[in-house]
Formats: structure tokens, sequence, C-alpha cells
């Protein structure tokens, strides 16, 4: 049996403490075509996702650079986390990166952006320039822009920056324009409150009265009548996918309780807040983060996310695999006791980049799920660590199928192609036509076809 379709824009709302919330519905089987590839109001195909994910300081390249080419890939010992979503991913490997500017600075601005200001800042105390354009996430959300609620989201994990961390700014892997950075959100509530309502009440108390909303009463118990009443109009297959996203509803806000819960004590428990620079709850808050960009990308909230897991130049220190030292720090010790640690940091890291992945490729959308129709790149700010280089030893990723527009899953080791070819690559896979990426001899005007359908 059929049911009568609803509009993929309906959303169920309510009142939370006095605040509007909205509670918007995932795809539903009863917002598509019998044949699950185009929304059955309009005919327009499941629309397709774009995701920047950016890590600080590299990786050696022997610890991550595969032994084989092709699809159907084995996993090397750094890349051992993503043999789960191994076949969404594709690695990329001996790209061409002749430009070689102010290391962290200029690479970041390079991989990201395809230009490099000199004379920009990206911070206050910057002094070696800046991204000289927008990076890859805003021209994609630029072109899709008035497309969903949100032009996109931007979240930050790690706080550390060199030599320091919590407090001290972070720097920024999205950037609006030539030297214009983007704002990064490194509140979880504050990226909820974003996702899911809104109040008028100061910032300062704001986080502090949307933790409280946390504790006293939830999302679902605002709208719990109208998602009951939701539930019987629709099929079978409907209402256990409007289960599971109320389900993945309440994770989030369980996650954000115990994660965010000591900011919002009294003054007069400092104690019990731990920011201290060496014990940041990096997988925690991950994934607390990427829980909450797969229900923006499933109800279409928005189309385009950006997640900053470490800053460019960044002394991140991984507690959790045994550091006592930031990774910048330890690239430039560059003993073997070092890079030991490095390493693990990295394997840490590409844990929870699959995390992502694999929260985006089980969540089911039409007759794939949310990989299938995204193109995630990533990338970091050099190659190898220790001497900071940048020619065809840098680890470039995409991941996803892009509604198929791209071929998954392939170890690809460039001849030729620049390292501004994978950013044009995913423009290109996501329908930004753009006729070219990079500049300053790093500009390319071909995509990397072996890995393309187009």
């Amino acid at each position: 049996m059929r049911f009568k379709p609803i509009n993929r824009r309906q959303v169920l709302r309510g009142l939370l403490a006095g605040s509007a919330v909205h509670f918007s519905l995932p795809l539903l089987e009863c917002m598509l075509n019998t044949h699950g590839t185009a929304l059955a109001d309009t005919g327009m195909a499941i629309p397709k996702r774009f995701g920047m994910w950016f890590w600080g300081v590299g990786a050696m390249p022997n610890y991550w650079q595969l032994s084989t080419t092709g699809k159907g890939w084995t996993p090397s010992e750094g890349l051992a986390a993503l043999a789960p979503v191994r076949d969404y991913v594709s690695v990329i490997a001996n790209t061409s990166h002749t430009v070689v500017p102010v290391v962290h600075y200029g690479g970041q601005a390079y991989l990201l952006t395809g230009r490099y200001n000199p004379s920009g800042s990206d911070q206050q105390t910057s002094q070696y320039g800046s991204p000289g354009g927008p990076s890859v996430d805003q021209i994609v959300a630029q072109a899709w822009k008035g497309k969903t609620p949100i032009n996109s989201i931007v979240v930050g994990v790690s706080e550390a920056f060199q030599g320091s961390c919590c407090g001290f700014p972070p720097t920024q892997a999205s950037w609006l324009d030539n030297n214009v950075p983007n704002h990064h959100e490194f509140s979880l509530v504050g990226l909820y409150k974003q996702l899911f309502g809104a109040n008028s009440v100061g910032e300062a108390s704001a986080t502090a009265r949307a933790h409280y909303v946390l504790r006293q009463q939830t999302i679902l118990d605002a709208v719990g009548k109208d998602l009951a009443a939701l539930q019987t109009k629709v099929g079978k297959a409907d209402k256990i996918r409007l289960e599971a996203h109320a389900q993945a509803v309440r994770d989030i806000e369980k996650s954000i309780s115990s994660t965010v819960g000591n900011q919002c004590k009294t003054p007069s428990e400092p104690t019990e807040l731990d920011i201290s620079p060496n014990h940041e709850l990096l997988s925690e808050r991950n994934r607390a983060f990427c829980d909450m960009i797969a229900v923006a990308l499933a109800c279409d909230l928005t189309r385009v996310f950006t997640v900053q897991f470490t800053g460019r130049e960044n002394d991140c220190i991984f507690w959790q695999v045994g550091a006592t030292q930031g990774t910048h720090t330890l690239s430039h010790n560059a003993d073997p006791a070092s890079i030991n640690v490095m390493n693990k940091a990295f394997s840490f890291t590409m844990g929870e980049f699959a995390y992502l992945l694999q929260k985006l490729r089980d969540t089911p959308e039409g007759s794939g799920n949310l990989l299938d129709h995204s193109c995630i790149y990533a990338t970091s700010c050099i190659g190898n660590p220790v001497s900071h280089s940048y020619d065809r030893d840098l680890l470039l990723m995409l991941a996803g199928g892009a509604s198929g527009a791209l071929k998954p899953g392939i170890s690809y080791r460039a001849s030729s192609e620049k390292s501004s070819s994978v950013a044009l690559t995913a423009l290109r896979a996501v329908d930004v036509q753009a006729g070219s990426f990079g500049s300053d001899g790093l500009e390319s005007t071909n995509h990397i076809s072996a890995l393309t359908n187009f």
C-alpha cells in the first residue's frame, strides 16, 4: 500500500522552555518516487551533499601509503581504521605540489582554497599569510546558497594550537573569501541550538539554558504528539525510519548532556571543568558533532559541512595514545619515539574520520544511504610532518559516491596530476562546474577522470 506523499520540507514544531524548536524529518519512502531515487512531489533527484574534513600536521608517508592501486585496496597500518568503509574511500597519492610557501600556512591555503595571500592573517598573531580565496566547502555552499535553511555547517573539534590549547585562538579550515575566515562552531550546544531551535537570550547564558533544557525537557517531548500523529499516516518502513531518527536525536541529547555538562557548572565548582591542554575529549566531541551533522544532512537542513578535527600547525596532545607533547612539537623532535606517537595519533584521527563515514553510510536515504549521495574532500596542511614537505607525499582522500558521479574505493597513484586536481574533482562531482582550481603554478583545469563517471 502506498501512502499519500508528504512534503520534503515538513517539520514538527513545538515550544521548549518558552523557545521555538523544530524537528525536521528524514527522507521517508512516502516522499520518494516508486524507485526511491527522486522526490515524489517535484521529481527532483535526491540531493548531493559535500563535506570537507581537515586535520593538521600531515602524516608520515611510509605509515599511510598503500602497496596496491585500483579498487579493493589493502589498508596500510595508518589507514587501517578506514577498512570498514574502504569501498567508499579513494586514497590519492603522489600528486605534484611544487609550490612550497610558508609550510603549514601556505600548504593549508593552497590545499583548501587553491590560493595563498602572503600578506593576509588568519588570526590576530599570524605573520605568515592566509588563504587567498574561499575554501572548497564555501565554493560549494555559495553555489547552493538558498537551497537549504543553513548554507553550511563548520565545526572544530580540537581547540589546540601551536604551544597552547583551549582559549588560544584556533586556526580555521573554512574560508569565505580572501583573508576572510569563516566562523567555526566549537560548542556542541551551539550547533545543537543552530539545528533544532534558537532563543533570544545572550550567548553567555544561552549555553547554560540550553543544557538546562536538555536535562529537564527534550526536543522529542516538545513535538511528541505531532510525531505520534505522523506515525499513523505513514507505512511500516517509514515508521521504522521515524523511530530511528527520533532515537538519533535522543542519543545526541544524551551525548551533549554528558560531554558538556561540566561547562554549565556554577563558578563555585571550577575544579570539575577539565580544559587542560593534555586532556581534550576528542573522540566524544567529534562523534557528537558527526551525529548532528548526519541528522542535519538527512533532514536537508544543510548540504555542506566541514569538520576541522585538528587545526593547522596544532599542538593537540593525543593523550588517548600516550602522547605527552603536542603533534607539532613531536614533528620537530623527529626522533623514533616521537614519530611512533605521531603515527598513533594519526591512526586515532583516521578512526574519527571513519566514524563520520560509517555514520553517513549507516543512515539510509532512498535506495541507498547518505554516503552514497555525498562527496567528502579530506586533506591536511602538509605531507611529511618531519620534513614539512608537500610534493609527492601529500595524503588526499575523496569519500562517498556523489550520487554516482564518483568511482569510490580506489587507490590512485598520480603520475602528473597536481594536488589541486583533487579539489577540482570534488567540485565537479557535486556539479559545481569550476573551470579550474588553484593558482601560482598549482592551477589545474583537469579533474582526475580515473576517479569519476563523468
